[in-house]
This record gives C-alpha cells, sequence and structure tokens, in this order.
C-alpha cells in the first residue's frame, strides 16, 4: 500500500504491469535469500557452540553438520517462500485506488 504512489510513478513512465510483477517479486525473492543466507550463518554458529555445551553422551553430534542437500533445500525454500510472499503483494501492487489496473 505505501508504494503504490512509487509503483504508479514506474507505471506513468512506461513500466508495463509484467516488469512492476517482476520487480516486486525479485525484491521479496532477494530478501528472502539474505534471510536463508543469515540462517546458514546463524546454523554454523550454532553448530560450532552446541558441542561444547552439551555432555559427551549424545548421540551422533559429531555427524550434524550443513552439507549440499542442507544448502540446496535452503536456497530452494528460500526462493519458494520469496515467491508465495511476493506474489500477494505484487499482484496487489497492480491494483491503483479504486480497482484500476495499472496501465
Amino acid at each position: 500500500m505505501t508504494r503504490q504512489r512509487a509503483l504508479a510513478v514506474c507505471a506513468a513512465l512506461g513500466a508495463g504491469r509484467s516488469r512492476i510483477v517482476r520487480q516486486l517479486l525479485t525484491e521479496s525473492v532477494v530478501l528472502s535469500l539474505i534471510g536463508g543466507a543469515l540462517g546458514l550463518v546463524a546454523a554454523a554458529v550454532v553448530l560450532r557452540v552446541v558441542p561444547a555445551l552439551v555432555p559427551g553422551n549424545v548421540a551422533r553430534l559429531d555427524e550434524v553438520g550443513i552439507d549440499g542437500v542442507v544448502l540446496a533445500f535452503t536456497i530452494g525454500l528460500s526462493v519458494v517462500v520469496g515467491l508465495a510472499f511476493g506474489a500477494v503483494p505484487a499482484f496487489h501492487g497492480l491494483f491503483a485506488g479504486g480497482g484500476e489496473i495499472l496501465r
């Protein structure tokens, strides 16, 4: 809602609806990927700290880690979440006040 003016200016300057939707989805996916990267960094820090804090009899604690599967899952989930949560504002941004589609 707060970006309606900016979207209206983009539309007035010639940006098409698809361009505006792509811009909003791109912003959402980038923010989601940054969040996923910060989550991976937090997980790496926790994986270094936890073994020093827990007793030595925790089974298979030394096998826990971040590998390619975890990395791929995090990237994939970040993209899906970015697209899912960016789609609503992106398509809502197509409509100006009164339900008129931006041109």
